[in-house]
Order: C-alpha cells, then structure tokens, then sequence
C-alpha cells in the first residue's frame, strides 16, 4: 500500500533543468568552449561532483570548473530572483491532491542542500514537504540507489510503499533499484524501452497524477 510519495525537483518539480542548461551555456561560452546538448545531457540527475567531472573530462583539466560552476549559479539565481521560480505543470494540484490524502511527501534531489531548500522556500510549497534529501547528503548520487534507500528509512518506510516520481533516465535507475514503485513524467529526456518497462507509469505532466491515481489506486470517490 502506498504511504509516501518521493519527489526528484530539478526537471520533475520546477522547470529547472532547461535553465540551467542555459546556465551551463552562457559559462561555457564566456569561458570560450562550447557545450552541446550531447554534452549537457550526461549531467541529467548527477549530483554537483559528478556533473562537474563531466566538464572536466570535456574540456580538460584547465577548465575552471568553479568559476564556470560560479557564473551558472549566478546566470539562473539571477533568473529566478527576476521571475520567480519556473513550476512544472501541475505541481500544485498534485501536491495538494496527496497531502488531502494523508500522505507524507518527500524531495530526493541531486542538487545540493543548500539550493533545493531555497527553491522550495521560494516556490512556496514548503508547507507540503515532510523529508528531503539532497545529492550532498549521500556518498553516491543517482543513478545509484543510496538516495532512495536513505529516506525510505528516514520516512520509516519500505520502498515498496514509496511511489517515486522522476523525470530522467538516472532518477528512475536510482529509484527502481532501490525498490520503489516509479512513475516517469518525461523533461528533457524521453524515455527508452527500459525506462518504460522499469515503471509502473509514463505520464505527461503532474496534472495527470490525481487522476492517475484516482483510476488506479484510490476508489471513486474524490
């Protein structure tokens, strides 16, 4: 029986993914090299130390990650202070749907501790959220299982009874090794016939998650 629901937030929750790809972009070409959209997907749900050793291995070890890493950060800080944080279709409906039900509700995230809470303070959803988890709080992000396993127990929760909820190819990995029953909600990356066998649903957006979960889950009533 489902108890907790395990939100990914960067591409799942807020549409962040496409603004920091800018990000990356607009770093990269003041620092004169050239980061493609093959380049940029190998980052899709790695943690901070693992997407900057994607650029590392790119460019060589004379890039400087940091200062690439600083102008990011500040290309989409400055961003969401003008426009606010970009929210993914549905989130809100979905998040009031399940804490309605009763159910704990959780963040795992491969960014660092420090931003996921500022987003999620920013995006006014706090009062939703239990239990969060961030790629600087485990030893292996996704696609390893560490993540998903560390706050199923924090949740005092078997994995079987925490539906994940991600976006990218690494996200489902690490969610489905460690147990959970995943729901994928494509962004930036499709997914193959793995992705599709590994889940338990494909949806368009978090606006179909109620009635997902009112057709199979829940009964009729509202």
């Amino acid at each position: 029986m489902i108890k907790g629901f395990v939100f990914d937030m960067d591409g799942l929750m807020f549409d962040t993914e496409r603004l920091a790809r800018k990000g990356w972009r607009h770093a990269c070409d003041r620092m004169g090299c050239n980061a493609g959209d093959k380049l940029l997907d190998k980052t899709l749900g790695l943690t901070k130390e693992e997407t900057d050793a994607v650029f590392v291995n790119e460019f060589g070890e004379k890039f400087d990650i940091l200062e690439a890493r600083r102008m990011r950060n500040e290309y989409v800080d400055e961003w969401i202070e003008k426009n606010g944080v970009p929210l993914k279709k549905g989130l809100h409906r979905c998040l009031a749907g399940l804490r309605k039900r009763g159910y704990v509700l959780a963040v795992a995230s491969s960014t660092e501790q420090h931003r996921v809470l500022k987003l999620i303070k920013k995006a006014h959803i706090w009062e939703y959220i239990d239990v969060v988890l961030c790629g600087d709080m485990v030893s292996k992000g996704k696609p390893y299982p560490e993540i998903y396993t560390t706050i199923c127990k924090i949740m005092n929760m078997d994995p079987s009874d925490c539906l994940a909820l991600e976006d990218s190819v690494n996200g489902v990995l690490s969610a489905c090794q460690a147990g959970l029953p995943t729901i994928m909600i494509p962004d930036l990356e499709k997914p193959g016939k793995q992705e599709q066998d590994m889940t338990i649903a494909v949806l368009e957006s978090l606006d179909d998650m109620i009635p997902y979960l009112q057709e199979q889950f829940w009964d009729q009533n509202p």
